[in-house]
């Protein structure tokens, strides 16, 4: 599975050549490694996702084609460090897009399962920011996963699968208009998302 990468700190490394411990509390020996952004743990049918802020873990999601949903952080570390398949990524990413990948996951969609081979994307795209839409889109295409965030009826930032960098609304229609698109319309984002405590916090009590 692919989702927005933002800046690479490690890429699709194997898990045998990981010391997942090391890449967890790299921000307390190293100032560079206190970023917000994401460690993701691939495996053949499944994405693994440990939120990062300021380089501390603070959440985590396990995310397969059928199912979403949050899970321990605790249990993806343990899992990772089980497993012998598998690749692990770390990304800097602003926390926008952080917002947006935990929100797809906890909260309902207003509407799901928009079909856009009835209606064609940019009037889909017209009509929220006629109505001063305010939340966002969440795109899947194959096993990708892009978000088209709107600030009432207007884009200011599109994520798209597999990049590095931000995109702009018209760089995302190619994306809405392949036959394979599943799109689910929110209409919020989580305001407060919540905080987990860390393996190394509970193994404290």
């Amino acid at each position: 599975m692919r989702f927005p990468r933002g800046r690479p700190i490690i890429e699709n490394t194997r898990l045998e050549f990981i010391n997942l411990d090391n890449v967890l509390s790299a921000a307390k020996r190293e100032r560079a490694h206190r970023i917000s952004g994401y460690v993701v743990v691939t495996y053949h049918d499944t994405a693994e996702l440990i939120f990062l802020n300021q380089g501390e873990p603070f959440n985590a999601a396990r995310i397969a084609p059928e199912r979403r949903e949050i899970v321990p952080i605790g249990e993806v570390v343990e899992k990772a460090k089980k497993s012998s398949i598998g690749t692990l990524s770390e990304y800097a990413t602003d926390e926008l897009l952080l917002k947006l990948m935990i929100s797809s996951v906890t909260l309902k969609p207003l509407k799901t399962q928009v079909d856009l081979t009835r209606i064609q994307p940019r009037i889909f795209i017209d009509k929220l920011k006629t109505s001063k839409f305010n939340g966002f889109i969440w795109v899947r295409t194959g096993l990708d996963e892009s978000f088209i965030y709107f600030e009432n009826g207007v884009i200011p930032v599109c994520y798209i699968a597999g990049w590095t960098e931000k995109a702009v609304e018209e760089e995302v229609y190619p994306t809405l208009a392949k036959p394979e698109a599943r799109v689910a319309v929110f209409d919020r984002l989580e305001k407060a998302v919540a905080v987990q405590a860390t393996p190394a916090q509970v193994d404290m009590f």
